[in-house]
This record gives structure tokens, C-alpha cells and sequence, in this order.
């Protein structure tokens, strides 16, 4: 377990870095681009993100699963021929943006997005070899360069994009260095597989086809259910409001992206060692392993996700300005939704290769999702409450998929749904997070600026969750390791210190 904490670490590691410097261009592009034309771009992503979760195949889950189980020709040739699968998913997807792009516009009410649509749709070619690479360089337990190409890509996109901004470069302008820079990333991809798995084309066959395509095809169903009901809101907003505040509801809906690096950084850590558990037959192994991923990724989940509960406004004034005040309710709802998604379900079953289970949990997702969404918004209509109801929807929707897949874990382990999870454990956590949360919400009442008061429950929070989880046996030494670990293992990886 020591490797999986120290893999875990070092690839947290690398996305927390990615994902603070993708919050950084937020809050740049949030200050000096206009409402509307920051709603623009955060509209021509949004309509990438909806094509890639219906049309991606989810090859990097694929090359987690077969990389492995495979000697060194197959693993070649799986490399390969997912390599020139993700190309022809790119030029598909690149293909409905650009033919699409008219009725795209006039399905979002802004004709200014036609543009930026074929620029993404060129982008999306080489986005899916950026997407694909960390995950083949994981399965061969090559974390170090999953964080140096993890880093490398978040920096070099903060730059082509924020940096032409400030030069004074139109938003197309800007559009095209991501392209470029996004080239260039892949090319480094393919290098680094090349180095690491090596990759034949020529040893493509299509039973290797079909049978990557039988692991692939209940993901690919799961991730256009998943993504129908985890962006639904997104579309909805920007279909329903303009896109000034479209913009305002798309920065603070960002589900926390620090709760995904953690639940991500577990899941990729355990999972190959979880599929080898399944592999033997060792069932009760596997789902122990998970058990104690879960609890080990609530005890850092629940202190980031409670703390924000406490002063979503604070945040996001700080992150994007006193104009952005507004995205405080979303945020604030998609926080409150965090709490139902401590645990990675979909890495039972893709250990198991029962991948199939995953698509009732999004019909599920889905169907609550969409029903409550549009009811808020029928209910609402002209108050906050169609402005939040989207993202009320998106928690519906969790807490709905999550009891279906609980049920689903419980059917495989021959266990009642009490005991699939460590409710108890879990419920612990939340208590003391809960506890430490409405200790340090008293400095609200301090005569401070926004900035030294968050510092301070910042202090507070984590000195009472610290303290009482370790008196109490709630939290172990290593869990606070884990917690402080990606900061101090950047460090060390950035600038030479020693951890």
C-alpha cells in the first residue's frame, strides 16, 4: 500500500498543479475579458465537452485496464491501435463542431461562437493523444512522467492562452496558439508512450479491435449517459440565459476541481492493483481495497468540500472578482452534491470488466438529473431558483446514481447495502468536518477584508480538524501526509527541495 500512497501522491501532485493553473487563467480571463466574451469561450468548451463524453470511446480507461495484463508486443499494438482510434474520435468530433457550428450558434443564440467552434474543432484531434498518454504512461507505473507531462501541459496552455490576451491579441487569435500548443502536447504524448510501452501499428488486428471495442462500449454508453447528466445544467444555462451569465453560472458550477484530483490520483493509484485482485479471483481483497481507498480519499475530501460550504462567497470573489458574486450559488450547491461523491463506484466494476453496471447508474443519473432540473426551471421561472435548479439537478442526480450503484457493489459482494460502504467511518469524517466547518464559520463575524479571512478559517478549520481527528483516532498522521503531500511533493518536484 506504501507504493499505491506514494503513486497516488505524486500524481495528485501533478494535477493539483495542472488545476491551479487552470483555475489562475479562469480568474485572469475572468478580470479582463468582458461577461459576454468570456461566456463565448466558456461556450465553445462547453460544446466540446458534450461531444467528447458522447462520442470518446474512453481509451485511457482502456489502456489502464489491458497495458497490465499484456507481454510487451500486445502492449504495443493496444497502444497503437488506440492511438488511431482516439485520431479518428478527434476528427469526428472535429467534424459535427465544424458542419454543426450554424445550428450550434443558433441553438446557443450567439452567432460570435462560430468561429471559435472550428477553431476547437481542430483542437479536438489532438486532444484526445493528450487525454489518452498520462493514462497508458499510469498503467506502466511510470508516475514520475505523468506528473512532469501532466505539468508541462498545464503550463504551456495557461501561457498560449493568457499570454496573447495580455499582448492585446483578438479571442480567434487566441484560439489558434491553443491549437498549436496542443500539437505539440501530443506529439510529446506519443514520444513518451513510444519510450514507455512502445507502440506498433502494424501489429494492429482486428480481434485486438474487437475486443478492445467490447471493454470500451459500456464505458462509451455510461460516458454519453454520464455526461448528458453531469452537463445537462451547463446546456441548459446557456441555452436558457445569455452569455454574460452563462458565464457567471459556468464559474462557480467547476464542482471543486481538487476533490476530482484526489478521488482521480486514489483511483488510478488502486485500480491496477484492484483489476490484478479481480484477475485471481480475490474479490473480498479488491472491495477491501477500495473500502480503504474510500475512507482514505474522505478524510482529504470532506475538510476541502465543507470548508468551501462555509464561504463559497468569499471564493469566488476572491477567484474571479466582485463581478462574479453571482456564481457563489452554484458553487455552493455543487459543493453541498461533493459530499455524495467521496467514493469512485466505476472502479469496481472496471476492475471486474463489468463495466455494463455502470450504464444503469447513468439512466439513473439521467433521468433524475433531467426531471428535477427542468421542474426547478418550470417552477422558478423569473427567480434565482431557475438560475440554481440546474444545479440542484446535477446533485439529484448523484445521490441517485450513487444509491443505484451502492445497491449494484452490494449484489457483487453477497453483502447488505449497510456493508458495502464503510458508512460508518464515513460518517464519521463527515461529523468532524461538519464540527470543524461551523468552528471557524464564527470568524464570518470579524471585521476583516475577504482575503485574511479566509486565511483565517482557513487556520482554523484545519487546526480543529486536525487536532480532533488525531485525539480521536479519526484521521491518521498519514492521511494528514496525504493532505499536505501534493503541495510538498510539487515543491520538491519544481524547485529541487526535499520533501
Amino acid at each position: 500500500m506504501a507504493d499505491l500512497r506514494k503513486r497516488a501522491v505524486l500524481l495528485a501532485s501533478g494535477s493539483l498543479i495542472s488545476t491551479c493553473f487552470g483555475l489562475a487563467v479562469a480568474a485572469v480571463l475572468s478580470r479582463i475579458l468582458d461577461k459576454p466574451v468570456y461566456g463565448t469561450y466558456q461556450q465553445a468548451f462547453l460544446v466540446y465537452s458534450l461531444l467528447l463524453g458522447v462520442m470518446s470511446l474512453n481509451l485511457g480507461a482502456s489502456l489502464l485496464y489491458f497495458l497490465p495484463r499484456l507481454q510487451d508486443q500486445q502492449r504495443k499494438a493496444i497502444v497503437g491501435q488506440s492511438v488511431v482510434i482516439g485520431m479518428i474520435v478527434g476528427l469526428a468530433i472535429g467534424a459535427v463542431m465544424f458542419l454543426g457550428s450554424p445550428w450550434i450558434a443558433e441553438w446557443l443564440g450567439n452567432d460570435s461562437v462560430v468561429p471559435l467552434l472550428y477553431c476547437v474543432a481542430i483542437y479536438a484531434v489532438f486532444n484526445q493523444i493528450t487525454n489518452m498518454a498520462p493514462n497508458g504512461l499510469i498503467a506502466m507505473d511510470r508516475a514520475d512522467l505523468v506528473f512532469w507531462y501532466t505539468v508541462g501541459c498545464a503550463v504551456g496552455r495557461a501561457t498560449v492562452i493568457v499570454l496573447p490576451f495580455l499582448l492585446g491579441f483578438d479571442i480567434q487569435t487566441v484560439f489558434f496558439f491553443i491549437i498549436g500548443w496542443e500539437f505539440v502536447a501530443a506529439g510529446l504524448g506519443l514520444l513518451l508512450l513510444r519510450l514507455s510501452t512502445g507502440i506498433s501499428f502494424r501489429a494492429i488486428t482486428w480481434h485486438g479491435l474487437w475486443k478492445e471495442f467490447d471493454y470500451m462500449w459500456p464505458l462509451l454508453a455510461a460516458s454519453i449517459l454520464g455526461t448528458l447528466s453531469v452537463q445537462f445544467d451547463k446546456a441548459v444555462v446557456a441555452v436558457a440565459f445569455d452569455p454574460a451569465r452563462f458565464a457567471e453560472y459556468a464559474n462557480g458550477a467547476m464542482q471543486l476541481p481538487l476533490v476530482f484530483i484526489v478521488l482521480g490520483s486514489i483511483n488510478t493509484a488502486v485500480l491496477p492493483e484492484m483489476s490484478r485482485h479481480a484477475g485471481l479471483g480475490q474479490i473480498d481483497a479488491m472491495l477491501g481495497l477500495w473500502r480503504q481507498a474510500a475512507i482514505k480519499g474522505a478524510a482529504v475530501i470532506f475538510p476541502m468540500v465543507f470548508f468551501c460550504i462555509m464561504c463559497p462567497d468569499y471564493l469566488m470573489v476572491l477567484l474571479y472578482g466582485d463581478k462574479y458574486l453571482a456564481s457563489a450559488l452554484p458553487f455552493l450547491i455543487y459543493c453541498i452534491g461533493l459530499t455524495f461523491r467521496v467514493v469512485v463506484y466505476g472502479s469496481v466494476f472496471q476492475a471486474l470488466g463489468r463495466n455494463r453496471v455502470q450504464i444503469g447508474g447513468a439512466i439513473v443519473a439521467l433521468v433524475v438529473g433531467i426531471t428535477t432540473t427542468l421542474l426547478l426551471i418550470y417552477l422558478g421561472q423569473g427567480t434565482q431558483l431557475a438560475f440554481a435548479g440546474p444545479a440542484i439537478g446535477t446533485i439529484a442526480a448523484t445521490f441517485g446514481a450513487a444509491v443505484y450503484l451502492t445497491w449494484q457493489i452490494s449484489r457483487l459482494a453477497h453483502c447488505p447495502i449497510s456493508r458495502a460502504l464503510p458508512f460508518a467511518a464515513l460518517g464519521k469524517l463527515a461529523m468532524l468536518a461538519l464540527g470543524s466547518a461551523a468552528l471557524a464559520a464564527a470568524v464570518r463575524l470579524v471585521p476583516l477584508a475577504p482575503l485574511f479571512k479566509v486565511i483565517l478559517m482557513a487556520s482554523v478549520f484545519s487546526a480543529a480538524y486536525m487536532l480532533v481527528g488525531l485525539r480521536f483516532s479519526l484521521i491518521s498522521s498519514r492521511d494528514v501526509q496525504f493532505l499536505t503531500g501534493p503541495l510538498t511533493r510539487a515543491a520538491a518536484k519544481v524547485f529541487g527541495a526535499k520533501s
